[in-house]
């Protein structure tokens, strides 16, 4: 069975970790906002936007979140799209403005009587390890020729996307631009965990892995099984990496969640297959009572008693005690 679109990725759970704790997040916002604009900011009222609008107004995927700020000596709060990709996708910036339309439509049923918008700017941090090739201008999508459409511009639509490569990153210079250690560490992992390198990368955050398995256990937590999912670093390897640069106790705390992993994956494997058998079970009885009751079973009755979920066949078995047919225990046949 496929996943749908917007199930979410390793790199989508590693993203939020950072992404939807603002105190984290206004570090990265910060770095890539206008420095005029970021001035203005009062940082300590960013906050995740959450609720109806979010789910089902505009419809947001599990790599974007939505935020809020408000500016020094402005009324309407500024609103901050953020996207992540792990992968070019040529109509990213296409997906943004659809995403600013239904906010604003949004916006717009709440203060009908408003005759301005609020500023939405988007921001996409991708990951791809072959950079961004991708158009980051709305104006670059249009089909026209150059000199054509520099012409036409000024009444064409006009959107541009913020940019952090990360692939450009490594711990040494985010370590000057970043001050958040969880943002620091996400980052990194981001930008390294699919390239060549990354174990070097890793070890330089050795500091700051440690300063997270103490006072942000989750995230540490999170960042271990994403390096062994998406880094490719083996258990024994990462390891070994964890015992030479963060120490001992961060070692015995990512054993203990990956056996807890191990563990509760088993449990959930060993439930389903119980499930499974119980109902097979359960289905070659009840084909035994009516073959016993009626005679032979068609390959129509057979294929659809042992397809048929648990609670239709207890609805069955009830059946067979009291009728005269086949068609009076199985409905339509």
């Amino acid at each position: 069975m496929s996943l749908p679109e917007d199930a979410p990725t390793p790199h989508d759970s590693l993203f939020k970790l950072a992404f939807h704790q603002p105190k984290d997040a206004a570090d990265e916002l910060r770095l890539l906002l206008p420095a005029a604009l970021a001035r203005r900011i009062d940082w300590k009222s960013l906050r995740v936007e959450t609720g109806s609008f979010v789910t089902e107004r505009l419809r947001l995927q599990q790599s974007d979140v939505l935020y809020s700020v408000r500016i020094t000596g402005h009324k309407t709060r500024l609103y901050l799209l953020v996207e992540h990709k792990s992968k070019a996708d040529w109509l990213t910036v296409f997906q943004m403005l659809r995403y600013i339309v239904r906010f604003w439509e949004y916006w717009l049923d709440l203060h009908p009587e408003a005759r301005s918008l609020p500023a939405v700017l988007p921001i996409l941090v991708q990951h791809d390890a072959r950079g961004w090739r991708a158009p980051l201008a709305l104006l670059d999508l249009i089909d026209l020729e150059p000199e054509l459409k520099t012409a036409a511009a000024e009444f064409m639509l006009q959107l541009r996307l913020l940019l952090h490569d990360l692939i450009v990153e490594t711990w040494t210079t985010l370590s000057v631009k970043v001050s958040s250690p969880v943002m620091k560490v996400v980052l990194l992992c981001l930008a390294w965990a699919r390239r060549r390198g990354f174990s070097g990368e890793l070890q330089q955050a050795a500091v700051t892995m440690c300063a997270l398995w103490r006072v942000r256990r989750r995230v540490y937590e999170g960042v271990l099984r994403y390096v062994e999912q998406v880094g490719k670093i083996g258990t024994r390897s990462l390891r070994e990496l964890l015992a030479s640069g963060v120490g001992p106790a961060a070692e015995e705390s990512f054993m203990a969640t990956i056996q807890q992993e191990i563990e509760k994956k088993a449990a959930k494997l060993a439930a389903k297959l119980a499930a499974e058998l119980a109902a097979k079970a359960r289905a070659e009885m009840l084909l035994k009572q009516l073959t016993i009751r009626f005679g032979a079973l068609s390959e129509e009755v057979t294929a659809k008693v042992s397809r048929a979920e648990p609670e239709q066949l207890d609805v069955w078995a009830e059946r067979i005690l009291s009728a005269t047919s086949l068609g009076g225990v199985l409905d339509d046949l």
